[in-house]
């Protein structure tokens, strides 16, 4: 069994409509196949996690991505989004899998102090073992937070093995 590959998205600056398109492009690989895992990297602004978390079965338990940072143990909380996503689609539901790992535990929006490269290749372990009943992911798609934040920086400098930088035209 190959490893996931681990895809960051990042901005120069905050951008508005990045996190419906992040939620669009997993959807379009979904429907190819692919097991999509989304991760809402962004403690600071948590839009995946707040959309997630509005349109799906309340009692996953498990650790955030900000709680991975701080402890870096505990297994990462998956929560299934394809159904919320295509229904947001109107489409129909995708042949692979969507899931999601939120930003935050709570619903406090704070973006952790700037973690050592050791707490963000911990994160990276993690995320590359998470499974969605239990099956592994093939694409793990991270919203990151911007460029503009030192977390930005630090999270795209360690994590991803493809970034994908979103700069204004």
């Amino acid at each position: 069994m190959s490893q996931p590959l681990l895809i960051g998205v990042l901005a120069e600056t905050p951008w508005l409509g990045l996190s419906p398109g992040v939620l669009v492009l997993a959807f379009s690989l979904a429907t190819q196949g692919y097991r999509v895992l989304l991760v809402d990297g962004d403690p600071g602004a948590g839009e995946l996690t707040d959309w997630a978390r509005a349109r799906t079965e309340p009692g996953a338990s498990g650790a955030s991505v900000r709680a991975l940072l701080r402890d870096a143990r505990g297994i990462p909380q998956v929560l299934d989004v394809g159904v919320a996503i295509s229904r947001e689609l109107r489409d129909g539901v995708a042949p692979g899998a969507i899931g999601l790992i939120p930003a935050y535990e709570t619903s406090e929006r704070q973006r952790p102090a700037t973690p050592g490269g050791r707490a963000v290749l911990a994160l990276r372990e993690s995320l590359l073992g998470v499974t969605l009943r239990g099956e592994p992911f093939d694409l793990i798609l991270t919203l990151l937070p911007p460029a503009t934040t030192s977390l930005g920086v630090a999270l795209a400098a360690n994590l991803p093995d493809a970034l994908v930088l979103i700069t204004a035209p």
